[in-house]
């Protein structure tokens, strides 16, 4: 029994992290822009060559646009990896993104499917990186999401036993909606500071 305890904690690491958020939203175009800061949040679990993750932000946002009210946004994201080599993997996850009050932004649903890297750069310190695409978006407004990426980047720095580490992360996202034929594209980004530890 002891060993078979050992042999799972072995084959899956568990890691949590938190910490401040600084949001940016932009909808049609750079007038209608709002940012602000907030809170996110961070839960891994990596199992053999698997890799589940979901991740959530809240953060409340001041808007550059006259007409537009200050508003929260909340996202919530939920993802599968594969590394079919060391370092790389597919992704696959959902994304869900509310609103508060209602109409002051669209809320967004989007499936997203990518590749990821990571790499050591030390004994402390290590890279990621991340491109999606976006091939169904759904949005409260109604429209249509034509060609829409997503690009991720984070840096890790933490102890030699790896059991607490600080990190920075980078994510941004261009979905080029379109309502009856009229461009109407969506810039979402999300720069996060904060700690994590191992399981």
């Amino acid at each position: 029994m002891c060993l078979l305890v050992a042999t799972l904690a072995r084959a899956q690491r568990i890691e949590v992290s938190a910490g401040a958020v600084a949001v940016t939203n932009s909808e049609v175009d750079s007038t209608r822009q709002a940012r602000g800061p907030g809170l996110g949040i961070d839960a891994r679990m990596d199992r053999g060559r698997w890799r589940f993750e979901v991740q959530g932000v809240t953060a409340s946002l001041d808007a550059d646009f006259t007409v537009q009210p200050d508003y929260a946004v909340h996202q919530l994201v939920a993802s599968a990896s594969y590394f079919w080599e060391p370092g790389i993997r597919a992704v696959g996850g959902i994304e869900r993104r509310f609103v508060s009050p209602d109409f002051a932004g669209q809320e967004v649903g989007l499936v997203r499917l990518g590749l990821g890297a990571e790499t050591r750069l030390s004994s402390l310190a290590g890279i990621e990186a991340r491109a999606d695409w976006l091939p169904v978006a759904w949005f409260s407004g109604g429209g249509g999401g034509g060609f829409s990426l997503g690009l991720g980047l984070g840096l890790r720095v933490g102890s030699a036993t790896g059991r607490v580490h600080g990190l920075l992360e980078y994510s941004y996202e261009r979905i080029d909606r379109q309502v009856n034929g009229v461009p109407s594209p969506i810039r979402f980004s999300v720069t996060r500071l904060g700690l994590g530890t191992r399981l």
